[in-house]
């Protein structure tokens, strides 16, 4: 105090801060160690950081924890994810908190825990904790913003200003950030053309179970009841429709960009190989989707007999045959055979190719 001239910014600052302390923390720190807080307090204004100041308390009750961090990342979801962090981290039995915002200045949050622990000052890993509660005071739209920079260098920024606006509140309550990624890349590579599909697998320890989530980017609305028979011609289970209607980016925007996520699993009950057979089922759905490729139940040999849409046209071709030599032959029955004995209709494409 006694190096912040009376009247000046620094010497209103400093006091608003100390106003900000809780009484009974300043009765018992020493004034080097507060002027050093102080100091810090001010310094991560600047520099806009997230930083943590933590003290043991003199009777050994617990420990004293500051959180400072601009005003704009702090909101209760925030707080009381850092909050349960610590606590848990501190072995607290009791938790107190109270917030600082200053009237005068908007740009800064901190606030106060007191946590009542029996932990041993000297076991706390502070750079660990400081570096966690940075990653736990990210917003949604923080991490979009920082992994999309590492994807797309400077074009992430633009990126990130454009799909943080176009993601609703639900797609980001709901969506990892690694599968954002995902929906950014296909929309930005969607441009005229009426579908984009991908697929992914989640992490087993996250979702442990065995399903694929095939998802499907287009503009404007898709037809569940035209779209469901499609996935079953393909051999695939579905459990779960899951739709996203991007925010309109202009109102003259005729129609939303529109992300639809199916869980399905093979006829097998097991998840998509997608090394082996991602490729090849993308390509077959999008042909289909285009009006490119019959959909019919012999599309099951796509997966299963790992045959592309092209190879099983030609199957569909040579079935077409059998009718003409036979004409009583039964349609169902002989597609019914074709699909039940896949490796047997891989035999057949490569004896007739």
């Amino acid at each position: 105090m006694e190096r912040a001239k009376e009247g000046s910014h620094d010497f209103k600052q400093t006091l608003e801060i100390l106003d900000s302390f809780p009484i009974g923390e300043l009765f018992w720190i020493e004034s080097a160690e507060l002027h050093r807080d102080v100091r810090r307090i001010m310094n991560t204004e600047r520099e806009q950081g997230v930083r943590l100041i933590i003290r043991l308390d003199p009777s050994h009750r617990g420990f004293s924890v500051m959180v400072i961090m601009p005003r704009e990342k702090f909101n209760s979801t925030v707080r009381q994810r850092i909050q349960d962090y610590l606590a848990e981290t501190l072995h607290a039995t009791h938790v107190d908190y109270r917030l600082a915002i200053t009237e005068d200045d908007e740009s800064q949050a901190r606030f106060h825990f007191f946590f009542s622990s029996s932990l041993d000052y000297d076991d706390i890993r502070f750079s660990e904790l400081e570096k966690k509660v940075a990653e736990l005071s990210k917003s949604w739209d923080d991490a979009l913003e920082e992994e999309l920079v590492k994807r797309f260098d400077s074009r992430g920024h633009e990126l990130a200003k454009k799909y943080s606006r176009l993601f609703s509140d639900g797609y980001k309550a709901e969506v990892q950030i690694t599968n954002a990624i995902v929906d950014v890349e296909n929309l930005e590579s969607l441009g005229e053309k009426p579908f984009g599909i991908d697929l992914i697998n989640p992490a087993e320890n996250r979702y442990p179970e065995s399903t694929t989530r095939l998802r499907i980017y287009h503009v404007g609305s898709l037809s569940l009841a035209k779209f469901f028979p499609v996935l079953e011609n393909l051999g695939l289970r579905i459990f779960e429709q899951i739709n996203y209607i991007l925010n309109k980016e202009g109102p003259h925007q005729l129609s939303n960009q529109c992300v639809d996520i199916f869980r399905v699993q093979d006829s097998s009950g097991s998840r998509i190989n997608i090394q082996k057979d991602g490729d090849r089922l993308k390509d077959a759905l999008l042909a289909i989707l285009a009006g490119e490729v019959r959909d019919d139940t012999l599309n099951h040999l796509i997966l299963g007999a790992g045959l592309t849409a092209r190879q099983v046209a030609l199957l569909r071709t040579y079935r077409g045959y059998l009718f003409q030599l036979i004409p009583s032959a039964s349609l169902t029955f002989v597609t019914r055979t074709m699909v039940n004995n896949p490796d047997c209709s891989a035999i057949l494409y490569d004896y007739f190719r």
